[in-house]
């Protein structure tokens, strides 16, 4: 009978020393959780603490204040651009053209400039001083560039000394990403270094200098305004170049019903090429023959219309200051000189 009944309590009274274990164990873990609760707390936070002591003064502090230094957007480096890119590069390009291509590069200067600093790369300015000085040298021993400089200056309102300040600092953006380089110690053909320091220049520069960018940018667009698209139309038969058949010579309709040319840039060129005996005969500077650009535009102009009075030049003159005239309507409102 014993026997049996231990047969039967046995495997209960397993269970029961089981349970009893299990809740042994749970009261101490709680009572160790609480002793935790109570101790470990305030030593997890004395260790925070001290890597806050620690890392903190490894942040840069201009990643935690106000006070990190942003280049701004230099506009009278930008003016200059845009004007550069109007005169001096032997075509016309409308001012919306000029705003648009130069924003990127006004914007490209000043990342690097912030990034360099944020960076503490140290500049050579003895050599900037020196690329500098070479070149204005450059300009002062040329005619052409000299004669180009000045107008320029004219235009622009610039004295020679400003001029000085925006090429030492040309020259200062031109030795950034050798420094970046020569400060990293980076090996090898630097070509494959440029895009990745100009990356990190714009990405920082986009990330701090957002409202600076969007507010110039607004600025500068704001001073053009898009023109209508030409109607084609059909070249009447009274212009002296309704014959020729060059896509140059396309005509359509503005929303004044004036003609102006589809294709402007290809018939500046088609003038040029078509009359270039001419042209030559017109030069105003005879040392620089082939210089039918922009900047001495109405020189040139000038010179054909006298030449009408020379049988020799006679017809062509007329018909190159017939295309002249259909030629400006599209660059009047970006050229003071064609008003």
């Amino acid at each position: 009978m014993k026997d049996e009944l231990e047969n039967l309590t046995g495997p209960m009274h397993d269970e029961t020393k089981r349970v009893q274990q299990k809740a042994l164990e749970q009261y101490y873990a709680h009572r160790n959780g609480r002793k935790k609760f109570k101790w470990g707390y305030p030593v997890v936070i004395v260790l925070f603490l001290c890597m806050v002591v620690f890392i903190f003064p490894l942040q840069k502090p201009e990643e935690t204040t106000s006070n990190l230094y942003i280049e701004p957007i230099d506009k009278q480096f930008f003016l200059l651009a845009v004007y550069s890119d109007q005169y001096n590069q032997g075509q016309f390009m409308t001012k919306s053209d000029a705003i648009e291509h130069n924003l990127f590069f006004a914007i490209e200067r000043s990342a690097l400039l912030t990034y360099a600093k944020y960076e503490n790369i140290k500049i050579d300015k003895e050599s900037v001083l020196k690329n500098a000085k070479q070149s204005f040298s450059y300009i002062e021993g040329n005619p052409l560039s000299k004669l180009k400089h000045e107008k320029m200056l004219q235009a622009l309102g610039l004295s020679n000394d400003e001029y000085k300040d925006i090429l030492i600092k040309n020259a200062t953006v031109n030795s950034v990403i050798e420094s970046f380089i020569k400060e990293r110690g980076l090996k090898g053909p630097k070509g494959k270094y440029i895009g990745q320091i100009h990356k990190e220049a714009r990405e920082f520069y986009y990330k701090h200098a957002a409202r600076e960018i969007e507010k110039f940018e607004t600025e500068q667009r704001s001073k053009v305004t898009e023109k209508p698209p030409l109607i084609e139309v059909q070249t009447p038969d009274t212009f002296r170049f309704a014959e020729k058949e060059h896509l140059a010579l396309d005509l359509g309709l503005n929303d004044q019903q004036q003609y102006e040319f589809i294709n402007v840039n290809m018939t500046f060129d088609y003038i040029r090429e078509t009359y270039g005996s001419l042209i030559y005969e017109a030069a105003p500077i005879k040392e620089y023959p082939f210089h039918f650009e922009p900047l001495f535009y109405m020189d040139y102009k000038r010179n054909i219309e006298q030449m009408i009075l020379q049988p020799k030049w006679r017809e062509e003159a007329l018909e190159v200051l017939e295309l002249l005239e259909i030629f400006e309507r599209s660059y009047i409102d970006d050229y003071p000189f064609l008003q």
